[in-house]
C-alpha cells in the first residue's frame, strides 16, 4: 500500500544501502509529506535488522552518514532497498525482528516529530507493541531521527500555490456552471445562427458581442487547464490512480489532449471577425458560404461537457435513472434542433431556391444569386416539423425533398437514417429505465415470488405460509440492508471503517459500557455488528450482546424498546454469573449484535478500552454473587437452616468472606 510513485519510477539495481545514489531528476513525486510518512507509519511491518555499518548515501548532493542492513535474505528489489530511508528501522513484512516505529506529520516541523513519535500514528504502532524510541540505543536514534529527515526532503515536490485542486474549490464548481452555460448558448445559437441569421457586418452587433464574450470564456477556460490538477488513472501508470500537481505534467498532459479541439474551436472565430470587411453581396457568394459551415467546428467545444460532468459525478449526489431520462430528453430536443438547422442550411448552400424544399413550399427564392426568404422563424418552425416528424418515423409527407434535387434526397435520406437510431436508442433507454427504476422493490417481489413457489412445491400448511409471507413483508427493510453490506464490501478498509461507525454511532452511544471507549474501538466493533430480526414470540439465543433497533422485547421482567442494550454479561467469564434466561421479542424485534469472542479480541487490541471492559464485568460480577449469596441465605432462613453468623475480628460476617474467596 505505502509504494509512492517516486519509488516505483526509480531505476536501482540491488545494492546495499550505504552505496545507493538518490538522483532527483529521475523522481515524479506527486503526493505530499504527510501522505507518505503516514502510509509509511500505518504499515503493520517488521523491523529491519540491526544496524552492521555505517556508509555515506548520496541525497540531494548531499553525503550524510546512513546505515546499511541485512536484509535477512529478501528478494532484492528498489522499494525494500529505500524502505530504511522511510523511516530506517522500517521494512515489509518478512524481515527481522526489533522495534518499531512510525510517525504522523501535523505540523511545520514534521520529520522530527515524526522521529520522535510523539503523534497518533506513532503512539498506536507503539502502543501495539509495547516499545518506543527510547528502546533505541544512544548511537542509533540520531541516525533513525536523521533518515526520517532524509525521509521527508528527498523529492518531495509540494504542490504550488497556484496549482488548483477541482476536488476542493468552489472557484471550479462556479466556474463549471459559467462554461456549462456557454456550452448551452453554443450548442443552441451556432447552429441556428449559420443556418438562418445573416453573417453580422458591424461590430457592435448584438449577437456578435455575445459570441466574443463567450470565445473568451473559452479562452479563460483554455488558460485554466495548465493550472488544474489532473487525475492520471491505473492504467496509465504503474502505482494506481492519483492526482497530479506537477505544472509541467500538468501542461504537457493538457498540450497533448484536449489542447488542439480547444484552440481550434476558438481560431474559427477569426471567420466571424474577416466577415465584417466583406460587402453585402459578397456575404452571399458561395464561397462565403463555405466559411459560414466551417464555423460549425465551434461545436467540438461539446466536448468539454464531459470533462465538466465527471468533476460534478464527484461533487453531487446523482441519480442515475433520473439522469438517464434527463439525457434522453436532451439527446431528442437537440437533435431535433440540429436537424431542423442542417436541413435549412443544405437547402441554401445552392445557387437556386425553386429546386430546394424551401422553394417548393415558397420560403424563400433566389434572384440574381441573392436569396430572398421570409422571417427565419418560420422557416426553423417548419424545418422542425420536419425533424421531428423525421426521427420520430411519423413523416406526413408535407415537407420533403425535392424530386430533382439528388443532394436534397441524399441528406434527407441521412437523416432519416440517423433519426432512427437515435429514436431506437431513447426509447431502449426510456424501457430501460421504466424497468430498473425502483431496483430494490422489483428484487422484493422476486424474492416473494420465489416464496411463493417454494411453500408450493413443498405443500407447507396455509397457516405457516401466512407468516412467512407476512415476516417477509415486515422485514423488507432487511433485503436493502443487505444490498447495504455488499456496497459497503466494495469500498477500501479506511472508507468501510469511516462509514460504518457513522451508521452506528448513534446505536452504540447509547451503550454505558462503550461510554468511554477509544474512537478507534468503536470503528472496529461497528465492522463486527451484525443485523438480526426476530418474529414475536421466539426466543433470542443467549451468549452475544443485542442492541435493540426497532421494535421491543421481554428481558427477565422488563420490557426493553428502542435503544435499550442487553447480554453486557457475556463479559463474566464464569456461566453461572450470567443471566439465566433468553430475550423473547414481543414484535417484530431488529436487532445488532456481536458475539463475546468478537468483542474481547476487539478490545485486546485496545488496552484501555479492555481494561474498562473488564473492570465494568468484575463489578457486574461482584454484585451479581453478591445477590446469589443472598438469595441463598434468604432460602435458608426461609427453611429454618440458617444459624447465626460467626463474626470475624472486624465483625464482618461469612456472607462477605464466602464472597471474597469466591472472587
Amino acid at each position: 500500500p505505502c509504494q509512492p510513485r517516486w519509488l516505483l519510477n526509480m531505476t536501482v539495481t540491488p545494492k546495499p544501502i550505504g552505496q545507493l545514489s538518490l538522483p532527483t531528476a529521475q523522481l515524479q513525486h506527486t503526493d505530499s509529506e504527510v501522505e507518505i510518512i503516514e502510509a509509511a507509519a500505518q504499515q503493520d511491518w517488521k523491523p529491519a535488522a540491526r544496524f552492521t555499518s555505517t556508509q555515506p548515501v548520496r541525497a540531494n548532493n548531499q553525503s550524510m552518514q546512513m546505515p546499511s542492513a541485512s536484509l535477512n535474505n529478501q528478494p532484492p528489489s528498489p522499494v525494500r532497498e529505500l524502505h530504511s530511508l522511510l523511516p530506517t528501522r522500517l521494512a515489509p513484512p518478512g524481515s527481522g525482528g526489533g522495534a518499531r516505529g512510525g510517525g504522523n506529520a501535523a505540523a511545520a516541523s514534521r520529520a522530527n516529530r515524526y522521529a520522535a513519535g510523539t503523534n497518533g500514528a506513532a503512539q498506536q504502532a507503539m502502543r501495539k507493541t509495547g516499545t518506543s524510541l527510547a528502546a533505541l540505543s544512544d548511537a542509533e536514534a540520531p541516525t533513525f531521527k536523521a533518515a526520517a529527515e532524509v525521509a521527508l526532503k528527498v523529492n518531495v515536490k509540494q504542490k504550488r500555490w497556484f496549482i488548483i485542486d477541482p476536488r476542493t474549490s468552489k472557484n471550479v464548481a462556479r466556474w463549471d456552471i459559467v462554461t456549462s452555460l456557454a456550452l448551452f448558448f453554443t450548442a443552441l445559437v451556432t447552429p441556428y445562427e449559420v443556418a438562418l441569421l445573416p453573417t453580422a457586418t458591424e461590430w457592435y452587433d448584438t449577437l456578435f458581442l455575445i459570441n466574443r464574450f463567450v470565445d473568451l470564456i473559452f479562452v479563460v477556460d483554455m488558460g485554466l487547464q495548465f493550472i488544474l490538477m489532473y487525475v492520471e488513472t491505473a492504467s496509465e501508470t504503474n502505482d494506481g490512480t492519483r492526482w497530479v500537481h506537477d505544472p509541467a505534467l500538468i501542461a504537457r498532459h493538457y498540450l497533448c489532449g484536449w489542447f488542439t479541439l480547444d484552440f481550434l474551436s476558438i481560431a474559427v472565430s477569426a471567420f466571424d471577425v474577416l466577415a465584417l470587411f466583406g460587402s453585402e453581396d459578397l456575404s452571399q457568394l458561395k464561397g462565403l458560404r463555405v466559411v459560414r459551415v466551417l464555423r460549425l467546428i465551434k461545436m467540438v467545444r461539446l466536448v468539454r461537457s464531459s470533462r465538466i460532468f465527471k468533476r460534478w459525478e464527484t461533487r453531487v449526489a446523482i441519480n442515475y435513472a433520473v439522469l438517464s431520462l434527463v439525457k434522453s430528453t436532451l439527446y431528442v430536443m437537440l437533435t431535433a434542433h440540429w436537424f431542423a438547422c442542417f436541413w435549412v442550411m443544405q437547402a441554401k448552400f445552392g445557387d437556386d431556391a425553386s429546386v430546394t424544399w424551401l422553394g417548393v413550399n415558397d420560403y424563400c427564392e433566389t434572384e440574381d444569386d441573392v436569396w430572398h426568404c421570409v422571417n427565419p422563424g418560420d422557416i426553423y418552425a417548419a424545418s422542425l416539423y420536419w425533424s421531428i416528424m423525421t426521427i420520430t418515423s411519423i413523416g406526413y409527407g408535407d415537407i420533403v425533398a425535392t424530386a430533382h434535387n439528388p443532394a436534397e434526397q441524399y441528406v434527407a435520406a441521412a437523416l432519416m437514417l440517423l433519426g432512427s437510431i437515435i429514436w431506437a436508442y431513447v426509447v431502449a433507454t426510456m424501457c430501460g429505465i421504466v424497468a430498473n427504476f425502483s431496483p430494490h422493490t422489483l428484487q422484493f417481489h422476486q424474492t416473494l415470488d420465489d416464496l411463493n413457489y417454494f411453500m408450493k412445491i413443498n405443500h407447507l400448511p396455509m397457516e405457516l405460509r401466512f407468516r412467512l409471507r407476512e415476516y417477509f413483508h415486515q422485514t423488507k427493510h432487511m433485503q436493502l440492508a443487505q444490498s447495504q453490506t455488499s456496497l459497503l464490501s466494495m469500498m477500501s478498509p479506511m472508507l468501510q471503517a469511516q462509514v460504518s461507525f457513522l451508521c452506528h454511532a448513534g446505536i452504540l452511544s447509547r451503550v454505558k459500557l462503550f461510554a468511554q471507549a477509544e474512537p478507534d474501538f468503536l470503528i472496529q466493533l461497528s465492522l463486527h455488528l451484525s443485523a438480526t430480526v426476530y418474529a414475536p414470540g421466539e426466543l433470542v439465543p443467549k451468549g452475544s450482546l443485542y442492541i435493540i433497533h426497532r421494535g421491543s422485547a421481554l428481558y427477565g421482567v422488563r420490557i426493553l424498546g428502542s435503544g435499550r442494550v442487553w447480554g453486557e454479561d457475556v463479559l463474566i467469564s464464569r456461566a453461572s454469573l450470567r443471566a439465566p434466561f433468553c430475550a423473547r421479542a414481543m414484535s417484530y424485534l431488529e436487532v445488532y449484535k456481536v458475539g463475546r469472542e468478537e468483542l474481547l479480541n476487539i478490545a485486546k487490541g485496545f488496552p484501555d478500552t479492555y481494561k474498562a471492559m473488564r473492570t465494568f464485568a468484575v463489578w457486574l460480577a461482584l454484585r451479581r454473587e453478591i445477590v446469589r449469596i443472598a438469595q441463598v441465605e434468604i432460602n435458608k432462613r426461609n427453611r429454618g437452616m440458617l444459624r447465626s453468623p460467626a463474626r470475624d475480628a472486624d465483625g464482618r460476617g461469612s456472607i462477605f468472606e464466602r464472597c471474597r474467596c469466591e472472587l
